[in-house]
Protein backbone atom coordinates (compact mmCIF):
# COMPACT_ATOMS: atom_id res chain seq x y z
CA UNK A 1 0.00 0.00 0.00
CA UNK A 2 0.58 3.91 -0.69
CA UNK A 3 1.79 4.66 2.90
CA UNK A 4 3.70 1.48 3.39
CA UNK A 5 5.78 2.50 0.33
CA UNK A 6 6.75 5.81 1.89
CA UNK A 7 7.52 3.51 5.85
CA UNK A 8 9.85 1.35 3.95
CA UNK A 9 11.65 4.02 2.05
CA UNK A 10 12.16 6.18 5.34
CA UNK A 11 15.31 6.05 6.91
CA UNK A 12 15.30 5.10 10.38
CA UNK A 13 14.51 7.73 12.98
CA UNK A 14 14.10 10.46 10.24
CA UNK A 15 11.71 13.31 11.60
CA UNK A 16 8.37 13.39 10.52
CA UNK A 17 6.03 15.90 9.71
CA UNK A 18 2.12 16.20 9.49
CA UNK A 19 0.37 18.40 7.59
CA UNK A 20 -3.49 19.04 7.76
CA UNK A 21 -4.04 16.39 11.14
CA UNK A 22 -7.33 17.55 11.69
CA UNK A 23 -8.03 14.99 15.25
CA UNK A 24 -5.31 12.45 14.66
CA UNK A 25 -6.98 9.93 13.12
CA UNK A 26 -3.14 9.28 11.12
CA UNK A 27 -1.09 10.15 14.38
CA UNK A 28 -0.64 6.60 16.00
CA UNK A 29 1.02 4.87 13.20
CA UNK A 30 2.58 7.95 11.90
CA UNK A 31 4.35 9.31 15.03
CA UNK A 32 5.17 5.93 15.88
CA UNK A 33 8.16 5.75 13.55
CA UNK A 34 9.94 8.77 15.16
CA UNK A 35 10.78 10.30 17.92
CA UNK A 36 10.94 13.38 16.11
CA UNK A 37 7.71 13.69 15.19
CA UNK A 38 5.29 17.05 14.57
CA UNK A 39 1.59 17.96 13.88
CA UNK A 40 0.28 21.03 12.49
CA UNK A 41 -3.20 22.21 11.34
CA UNK A 42 -4.62 25.12 9.94
CA UNK A 43 -7.92 25.47 12.28
CA UNK A 44 -7.46 26.39 15.90
CA UNK A 45 -10.14 23.90 16.92
CA UNK A 46 -8.49 21.31 14.85
CA UNK A 47 -5.43 21.96 17.26
CA UNK A 48 -7.49 22.08 20.50
CA UNK A 49 -9.32 19.25 20.18
CA UNK A 50 -6.30 16.89 18.46
CA UNK A 51 -3.74 17.54 21.95
CA UNK A 52 -7.01 17.28 23.75
CA UNK A 53 -6.85 13.65 22.13
CA UNK A 54 -3.44 13.12 21.88
CA UNK A 55 -1.39 14.45 25.01
CA UNK A 56 2.24 14.34 24.46
CA UNK A 57 2.04 14.49 20.93
CA UNK A 58 3.26 18.24 19.56
CA UNK A 59 0.56 19.46 17.72
CA UNK A 60 0.76 23.09 16.64
CA UNK A 61 -1.34 25.50 14.41
CA UNK A 62 0.27 26.02 11.52
CA UNK A 63 -0.63 27.04 7.41
CA UNK A 64 0.97 24.47 5.22
CA UNK A 65 1.69 27.80 2.26
CA UNK A 66 4.27 29.12 4.65
CA UNK A 67 5.00 26.73 7.49
CA UNK A 68 6.47 29.67 9.33
CA UNK A 69 9.23 28.79 12.08
CA UNK A 70 9.62 25.05 10.37
CA UNK A 71 12.88 24.43 10.35
CA UNK A 72 14.77 23.94 6.49
CA UNK A 73 15.51 20.54 5.34
CA UNK A 74 15.13 18.75 8.82
CA UNK A 75 12.34 16.48 7.64
CA UNK A 76 12.59 12.74 6.64
CA UNK A 77 9.53 12.28 5.77
CA UNK A 78 6.52 15.18 5.26
CA UNK A 79 2.81 13.73 4.56
CA UNK A 80 -0.53 15.98 4.01
CA UNK A 81 -3.01 13.06 3.36
CA UNK A 82 -6.80 12.28 2.76
CA UNK A 83 -6.71 15.28 0.22
CA UNK A 84 -5.79 17.75 2.42
CA UNK A 85 -3.76 19.66 0.00
CA UNK A 86 -6.99 19.63 -2.18
CA UNK A 87 -8.72 22.33 0.04
CA UNK A 88 -6.60 25.19 -0.88
CA UNK A 89 -6.66 27.34 -4.02
CA UNK A 90 -4.61 26.33 -7.50
CA UNK A 91 -2.28 29.07 -6.75
CA UNK A 92 -1.87 28.27 -3.55
CA UNK A 93 -1.43 24.48 -4.07
CA UNK A 94 2.26 25.15 -5.66
CA UNK A 95 3.19 27.12 -2.66
CA UNK A 96 2.27 24.10 -0.90
CA UNK A 97 4.67 21.96 -3.05
CA UNK A 98 7.66 24.59 -2.72
CA UNK A 99 7.17 24.99 0.83
CA UNK A 100 7.48 21.54 1.77
CA UNK A 101 10.56 20.69 -0.80
CA UNK A 102 11.84 23.55 2.07
CA UNK A 103 11.77 21.71 4.39
CA UNK A 104 12.54 18.17 3.64
CA UNK A 105 16.18 17.46 3.85
CA UNK A 106 17.23 15.79 0.31
CA UNK A 107 16.03 12.69 -0.53
CA UNK A 108 12.99 13.10 2.11
CA UNK A 109 9.85 11.62 1.10
CA UNK A 110 6.60 13.38 0.58
CA UNK A 111 3.24 11.42 0.89
CA UNK A 112 0.12 13.23 -0.14
CA UNK A 113 -3.43 12.14 -1.39
CA UNK A 114 -4.91 14.28 -4.11
CA UNK A 115 -8.55 13.87 -6.25
CA UNK A 116 -8.40 12.83 -9.64
CA UNK A 117 -9.36 15.60 -12.03
CA UNK A 118 -10.43 12.60 -14.53
CA UNK A 119 -12.38 10.27 -11.75
CA UNK A 120 -15.91 9.75 -10.67
CA UNK A 121 -16.05 12.52 -8.62
CA UNK A 122 -15.45 15.45 -10.56
CA UNK A 123 -17.88 14.48 -13.17
CA UNK A 124 -21.21 13.83 -10.44
CA UNK A 125 -23.50 16.39 -10.47
CA UNK A 126 -26.48 17.20 -8.22
CA UNK A 127 -29.00 15.84 -10.38
CA UNK A 128 -27.15 12.07 -10.95
CA UNK A 129 -28.65 10.03 -9.02
CA UNK A 130 -28.11 6.35 -8.73
CA UNK A 131 -30.75 4.06 -8.84
CA UNK A 132 -33.03 2.69 -5.95
CA UNK A 133 -33.70 -1.09 -6.38
CA UNK A 134 -37.89 -1.56 -7.48
CA UNK A 135 -39.88 -1.59 -4.70
CA UNK A 136 -43.76 -2.42 -4.28
CA UNK A 137 -44.24 -0.66 -0.96
CA UNK A 138 -45.40 2.97 -1.06
CA UNK A 139 -43.85 4.13 2.12
CA UNK A 140 -40.79 3.06 1.24
CA UNK A 141 -40.84 4.99 -1.98
CA UNK A 142 -42.47 7.87 -0.32
CA UNK A 143 -40.00 7.91 1.69
CA UNK A 144 -37.23 7.53 -1.18
CA UNK A 145 -39.17 10.47 -3.14
CA UNK A 146 -38.69 12.74 -0.57
CA UNK A 147 -34.96 11.80 0.12
CA UNK A 148 -34.07 12.62 -3.47
CA UNK A 149 -36.28 15.80 -3.31
CA UNK A 150 -34.16 16.89 -0.25
CA UNK A 151 -31.21 15.64 -1.79
CA UNK A 152 -31.32 17.58 -5.21
CA UNK A 153 -32.38 20.06 -4.00
CA UNK A 154 -29.36 21.15 -1.14
CA UNK A 155 -27.20 20.53 -3.92
CA UNK A 156 -28.41 22.56 -6.36
CA UNK A 157 -28.47 25.51 -3.91
CA UNK A 158 -24.65 25.05 -2.97
CA UNK A 159 -23.55 23.93 -6.58
CA UNK A 160 -25.66 27.53 -7.82
CA UNK A 161 -23.76 29.31 -4.71
CA UNK A 162 -20.47 27.76 -5.84
CA UNK A 163 -20.62 28.00 -9.55
CA UNK A 164 -18.68 31.30 -9.76
CA UNK A 165 -15.91 30.44 -8.01
CA UNK A 166 -15.22 27.62 -10.00
CA UNK A 167 -11.55 27.43 -12.32
CA UNK A 168 -10.32 24.97 -14.80
CA UNK A 169 -7.22 25.12 -16.52
CA UNK A 170 -4.82 22.78 -18.09
CA UNK A 171 -4.65 19.39 -16.15
CA UNK A 172 -6.58 20.80 -13.31
CA UNK A 173 -10.41 22.14 -12.39
CA UNK A 174 -12.05 24.16 -9.57
CA UNK A 175 -15.19 22.46 -8.77
CA UNK A 176 -17.83 21.50 -5.71
CA UNK A 177 -17.07 18.50 -4.23
CA UNK A 178 -20.53 15.92 -4.04
CA UNK A 179 -19.29 14.11 -1.29
CA UNK A 180 -20.89 16.40 0.83
CA UNK A 181 -23.35 17.68 -1.03
CA UNK A 182 -21.40 19.87 -3.23
CA UNK A 183 -21.15 22.58 -0.51
CA UNK A 184 -17.45 22.51 -0.25
CA UNK A 185 -15.23 23.69 -3.18
CA UNK A 186 -11.85 21.16 -3.60
CA UNK A 187 -9.39 21.13 -6.42
CA UNK A 188 -8.92 18.18 -8.46
CA UNK A 189 -5.97 17.27 -10.97
CA UNK A 190 -4.93 14.80 -13.50
CA UNK A 191 -1.83 12.82 -12.90
CA UNK A 192 0.13 14.14 -15.43
CA UNK A 193 -0.25 17.49 -14.39
CA UNK A 194 0.50 16.67 -10.73
CA UNK A 195 3.81 15.35 -11.66
CA UNK A 196 4.95 18.09 -13.60
CA UNK A 197 3.81 20.42 -10.52
CA UNK A 198 6.01 17.88 -8.68
CA UNK A 199 9.10 18.52 -10.65
CA UNK A 200 8.73 22.53 -11.21
CA UNK A 201 8.48 22.44 -6.93
CA UNK A 202 11.93 20.53 -6.81
CA UNK A 203 10.80 16.97 -6.36
CA UNK A 204 12.75 13.97 -7.93
CA UNK A 205 11.12 10.48 -8.59
CA UNK A 206 6.97 10.01 -7.86
CA UNK A 207 5.08 6.95 -7.10
CA UNK A 208 1.40 7.42 -7.81
CA UNK A 209 -0.94 5.14 -6.68
CA UNK A 210 -4.95 4.34 -7.21
CA UNK A 211 -6.80 5.21 -3.80
CA UNK A 212 -9.91 2.75 -4.17
CA UNK A 213 -7.34 -0.11 -4.98
CA UNK A 214 -3.74 0.54 -3.97
CA UNK A 215 -2.60 -0.54 -7.53
CA UNK A 216 0.34 1.55 -8.62
CA UNK A 217 0.02 3.92 -11.76
CA UNK A 218 1.88 5.70 -14.06
CA UNK A 219 1.21 8.41 -16.73
CA UNK A 220 -1.21 7.17 -19.56
CA UNK A 221 -2.73 4.71 -17.36
CA UNK A 222 -6.19 4.95 -17.87
CA UNK A 223 -7.81 6.76 -14.59
CA UNK A 224 -11.30 7.36 -15.51
CA UNK A 225 -12.73 5.08 -12.32
CA UNK A 226 -10.25 6.10 -10.45
CA UNK A 227 -11.88 8.52 -7.29
CA UNK A 228 -8.39 9.56 -6.05
CA UNK A 229 -4.35 9.07 -6.11
CA UNK A 230 -2.25 8.87 -2.91
CA UNK A 231 1.76 9.91 -4.09
CA UNK A 232 5.07 9.30 -2.72
CA UNK A 233 7.83 11.70 -4.24
CA UNK A 234 11.06 12.57 -3.25
CA UNK A 235 13.16 15.61 -2.65
CA UNK A 236 15.74 16.12 -5.12
CA UNK A 237 19.23 16.75 -3.69
CA UNK A 238 19.84 20.70 -5.12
Amino acid sequence: MPFEHARRCLAPGAAILELGVGLGRTIGFTSALTNDYRAIDYVPAMVDACRARHPGVRVDLGDARTLDGVPDGHFGLVTFAWNGIDAVTHADRARVLRTVRRVLAPGGLFFFSTLNMDGPDRRTRPWHLDGFPPTRNLIVAARRALWTARYVTRGLVNWARLLPATESGSGYQVAPLAAHDFGLLVHYTSLPRQIDELESAGFGSTRAFAADTGASLSCGDDTSAITYFHLVTTASSR
